[in-house]
């Protein structure tokens, strides 16, 4: 049975059994008030949390959010994946690239982002990691004081709901009772028990990455609770069960921050179902629109670089040359694959666990279904203690399903996908990712028009960085090390699918510079954009926001998601912007109230 037809049934299977407990709390523009003390644009990740924390605070709050509420399925850990090929999704497209994916349709591909509420937290792969504690110490020694890995530890902290046991040394480091459930893998797979293994083999020890000690292999945690996604909704829905003075209008898409003549945000102006309709403001805009949405609505409100602005017919307000520039990413390598023998991995029927989660809610489904071990290390920078490079496992290749699903996933051509993986199709094995974790490629958010409608042009701008080439080759190498094992590849008696690549012939295979070669085809996003609206000193001529996230140049304005990150962490980016959120709603309350919330250090 091939992936997309099995996905499609799975998905029927549990939607028939799977309900949301009541109606959904959200406004229509008939109930929206002529003035809110705070309007957030965006209620994904970032603008759920600090919408819900501002209206704990009392004050009238707004959230704007293009997209609708989190579908039935949403909640299914096992069905993550399957959200990418829905409405939920942005679906916004890397433009061609000069130095990286090259195996992709068009030299680009494709970047998925959450459009729902909750946004990515909602449909993405749930992984909870919050980088290295360097990652904060290097924010604040660019010029952003508070936010050290010791001032933001108590907002990962006050945002977790930690499920399971935990030793008194990590007991300190983790949350109870906060909004997000966080739960670590239990149910491993047999290739990611061997994964573990073979870490230990190659000299490394069994880390919590979230943690002291944040180079190791570790067992995956996710934003699961209970057997139930757990996302940054689970900040919204409660607050608007609970209290009036939060309304969130789904299905309303920003077009530009209302400026006054003194250059203060006095209010949004949105699309809402054919209408162009704008809403008042009394204290302050919060964009927490994301990395790719933020700086273009900036850009459109006339906050932006002003040759680009004005090239594009937009009337500059404050000339920001950093708006949409310092993109980064995490470069993820594709099809690094091994066959086995069929069964040898013992991987679970999908149909019955569908089954299962619906009678009991256990078995497979109650994790996502990708990487249940991950490996935090560093290969290149000679700073044991800061990984560079973040690898997992997946038992299943890319060409099991014979590209129906990966050519969809991975924007392949299925000419390019014949010609590479033919020989192995539909044979078992599993697959070896790794990804640049600290990327020094730097790329941009551009407008395409001044047309609202119209999707910005997304460059990362891949490996464009000569040390991210070095990096991401010794990375290749390392796993390769990994599945040479006799803890992994010995244990399943694993295969290397070692046909060249179309496009690498000219190299030597399996030296440097094939596996350069390598990285530049069958590389591409890992789907975390940071950095667009970058948080920095007055001094920084690229700075877009100030330490406490207030866009520069102009008054009741700040920025509160991926976008504000001066540099990436060193993992997925979700934790971090949750963190963002929860000091933004502080820094905000303080200012108004004079008043800061208790923190529990």
């Amino acid at each position: 049975m091939t992936t997309r037809v099995l996905t499609t049934l799975l998905r029927l299977v549990l939607l028939a059994g799977l309900r949301r407990s009541g109606p959904d709390p959200y406004i229509t523009p008939p109930s929206l008030r002529p003035i809110y003390d705070f309007v957030v644009v965006g209620g994904g990740t970032g603008g759920s949390v600090v919408g819900a924390r501002l209206a704990e605070a009392g004050w009238q709050v707004l959230v704007l959010e293009a997209g609708h509420a989190p579908p039935p399925e949403t909640t299914v850990p096992g069905l993550s994946i399957a959200l990418y090929f829905t409405d939920t999704n942005w679906e916004y497209t890397i433009s061609p690239q000069k130095y990286s994916n090259r195996y992709f349709l068009d030299r680009g591909g494709r970047m998925v982002q959450g459009r729902l509420v909750g946004g990515s937290s909602s449909m993405g792969g749930m992984l909870y990691a919050r980088g290295n504690r360097r990652d904060y110490d290097l924010w604040a020694a660019l010029g952003n004081p508070g936010w050290d890995y010791e001032s933001v530890l108590p907002y990962f902290k006050k945002s977790e709901d930690f499920q399971g046991p935990l030793t008194p040394d990590a007991e300190m480091f983790h949350g109870r009772g906060g909004p997000l459930g966080v739960t670590r893998s239990t149910k491993l797979s047999p290739v990611s028990e061997a994964f573990l293994a073979a870490g230990r083999e190659l000299g490394y020890t069994e880390v919590d990455p979230n943690t002291f000690n944040q180079v190791g292999f570790a067992r995956s945690s996710y934003t699961v609770r209970r057997g139930v996604r757990s996302s940054a909704d689970d900040w919204l829905r409660p607050a608007l069960l609970t209290r009036p003075n939060l309304h969130v209008l789904t299905g309303a898409t920003a077009q530009k921050i209302v400026l006054s003549q003194s250059k203060r945000a006095v209010g949004v102006q949105f699309a809402y179902g054919g209408q162009r309709l704008q809403v008042r403001v009394a204290r302050e805009v919060v964009v927490s629109a994301g990395a790719l949405a933020s700086p273009k609505l900036l850009m459109l409100s006339g906050l932006g670089p002003a040759a680009h602005l004005r090239k594009h017919g937009v009337p500059v307000v404050v000339d920001l040359p950093g708006v949409g520039q310092n993109l980064q990413d995490h470069f993820n390598v594709h099809g690094l694959t091994w066959t086995v023998p069929r069964g040898a991995l013992g991987n679970p029927n999908m149909l019955a666990g569908a089954l299962q989660y619906l009678v009991s809610m256990e078995g497979p489904f109650t994790e996502p279904l990708g990487d249940k071990t991950t490996a935090w290390v560093n290969v290149g920078s000679g700073e044991t203690g800061w990984a560079d490079l973040q690898c997992h496992v997946l038992s299943q290749t890319p060409a099991f399903d014979f590209g129906l699903f990966t050519t969809t996933l991975l924007s392949i051509s299925r000419q390019k996908y014949l010609a590479y993986f033919g020989p192995i199709l539909g044979s078992e094995g599993f697959t070896i990712e790794c990804q640049l974790s600290r990327p020094k490629s730097r790329g941009e958010v551009t407008l395409r028009s001044s047309d609202p409608d119209d999707y910005p042009i997304v460059n990362p701008n891949f490996l464009s960085h000569p040390e991210d080439v070095n990096t991401i080759v010794k990375g290749i190498k390392f796993g390769l090390s990994i599945a040479n094992t006799s803890a992994l590849g010995g244990r399943f008696g694993a295969k290397f699918h070692s046909k060249p690549l179309p496009g690498c012939g000219g190299h030597v295979f399996g030296s440097d510079d094939y596996w350069a070669c390598y990285a530049r085809h069958m590389g591409t996003t890992y789907i975390h954009p940071s950095g667009t609206c970058k948080m920095g000193p007055p001094e920084d001529p690229t700075s877009v926001v100030d330490e406490n996230l207030k866009v520069r140049g102009v008054a009741g304005l700040r920025v509160v998601d991926a976008s504000v990150m001066p540099t990436i962490t060193s993992a997925n980016t979700m934790a971090a912007v949750v963190m963002v959120a929860e000091r933004a709603a502080d820094l905000i309350t303080q200012e108004w109230t004079g008043y800061s919330p208790r923190l529990h250090k």
